[in-house]
Parts: C-alpha cells; structure tokens; sequence
C-alpha cells in the first residue's frame, strides 16, 4: 500500500557528522586484513568440511603469497 506523503511528510530528526579517517597506514591494513571476511576464519564447528572449500582455501594461499 503506497501511503501518501501528505498524511505524513519527512521529517529530519537527527543528522550524523562522520569525520573523515586516514585509514592508509601500516597498522590500519593489518586491522582490514584481520577483519576481512573468509570462510577459514571461524571456530572447529563451523569449518568448511566439503572438498571444493579446501581447494578455495589453496588457491586463496597461493594467490596471497
């Protein structure tokens, strides 16, 4: 149901102020890194298992080297 903006127009109720970061240093990218998401960064119980995880991981370590 399309409601119309008469019955209710937008309202601004808060406005955020983000400052910008330098995000480019050396420290920063092992931050990223550490973060960034993969399938092999999980507890035992959650580990692929299935054979085509495992290729992916090899070539995702020979790819980085």
């Amino acid at each position: 149901m399309e409601w119309p903006e008469q019955l209710s127009p937008s309202v601004t109720v808060a406005k955020l102020r983000l400052p910008r970061q330098d995000i480019s240093g050396p420290e920063n990218l092992e931050k990223m890194d550490a973060l960034s998401f993969t399938p092999w960064r999980v507890t035992a119980e959650h580990a692929p298992l299935v054979d085509i995880m495992r290729a992916r991981k090899a070539v995702t370590v020979v790819t980085r080297a």
